[in-house]
């Protein structure tokens, strides 16, 4: 069914997904020339899902360019060899090395 993610500080979704347990992680983005460009993961519990919910989510991880990344487009999660859920953020210099770059960044899900 049809659900709708509460979008909070100008953010726009540009992934996401599926963990194990059926937690949602989103990648959101934001761009303005005054503040550059910003990133950051929300992770949206199993048990909110369902037909017709708005949700929310708890903010996992936020950085701008301070932490050297840039337009953060790809998100996937794999479990590691130790059990942990390990997050893969991409971006891409979409033919513009000028401006972007593209980056691969990996990030552990501390319970």
């Amino acid at each position: 069914g049809l659900v709708t993610l509460k979008r909070r500080g100008g953010f726009s979704v540009t992934d996401l997904t599926a963990l194990d347990n059926g937690d949602v992680i989103v990648l959101e983005r934001r761009f303005r020339y005054s503040e550059g460009v910003k990133m950051r993961l929300r992770r949206i519990g199993a048990a909110a899902i369902r037909p017709g919910a708005t949700l929310d989510g708890d903010v996992l991880f936020k950085a701008d360019q301070l932490f050297e990344i840039d337009n953060m487009e790809g998100l996937a999660a794999h479990i590691d060899d130790k059990g942990r859920t390990i997050l893969t953020v991409i971006s891409d210099n979409n033919f513009n090395s000028f401006l972007q770059r593209t980056l691969v960044m990996q990030f552990a899900v501390v319970e």
